[in-house]
């Protein structure tokens, strides 16, 4: 894997395997408004269909890349 790769694939933060299952997490992105009165979009964490569970987002991994969402 190139160092590209390498880099694009742990920006990527859309989808996490599930810690307590193993099955595929999917992102959920909420919305804030930022001090200029816009609303911009938030990962609030990630949740796991299969066994219901769910993970919050923390530090870094709220930011939302326009790519992403």
């Amino acid at each position: 894997m190139t160092q590209s790769a390498q880099k694009n694939s742990s920006d990527d933060l859309t989808k996490k395997v599930c810690w307590e299952c193993g099955g595929e997490m999917g992102q959920i992105i909420g919305f804030d408004k930022n001090a200029e009165g816009d609303m911009v979009p938030q990962r609030r964490g990630w949740y796991c269909v299969q066994c219901k569970t769910f993970s919050q987002a923390v530090l870094r991994e709220r930011t939302v890349l326009d790519d992403y969402y």
